[in-house]
């Protein structure tokens, strides 16, 4: 259902999610899956405050949390918030994943950042990340 708002027109989608979030509060025990569904309704309707508050605000963020909200920025052309957040997830030793690398990689290249691209290369290997399955 959460999704489903996503998808209409971003004033009437905005006005049902708004709706939706305080439902989901309040019934679901859920917390995390709920809170990425939300981030990621948000994002799909442009809200930008309320994606990154509610990522803000929840502490037990997983990796589709953090996969989230760096899509979102690098999505919305804010490519060096989804660097600063990709580095913010290393830092907090989150384990990254195959996703996590596509959606930051564009970033670097938008922002010509050749050197932050070979550290994330150099960080791909160091985890044997590229030893995996999908991306051979």
């Amino acid at each position: 259902m959460v999704l489903d708002c996503s998808n209409l027109p971003r004033t009437d989608g905005f006005g049902l999610s708004k709706q939706v979030h305080r439902y989901g509060l309040r019934v679901d025990d859920r917390r995390t899956y709920t809170n990425n569904a939300l981030m990621s309704m948000y994002a799909k309707l442009g809200r930008v405050d309320n994606a990154t508050a509610i990522f803000e605000l929840f502490a037990d963020r997983d990796i589709v949390s953090w996969n989230t909200i760096i899509s979102f920025f690098s999505q919305n052309d804010q490519f060096q918030e989804a660097l600063d957040n990709f580095r913010v997830m290393i830092q907090e030793e989150i384990k990254t994943d195959e996703v996590t690398i596509s959606i930051v990689v564009p970033s670097c290249s938008h922002l010509a950042f050749l050197d932050v691209g070979k550290k994330i290369h150099y960080y791909v290997l160091k985890i044997e990340l590229c030893n995996k399955q999908s991306f051979n």
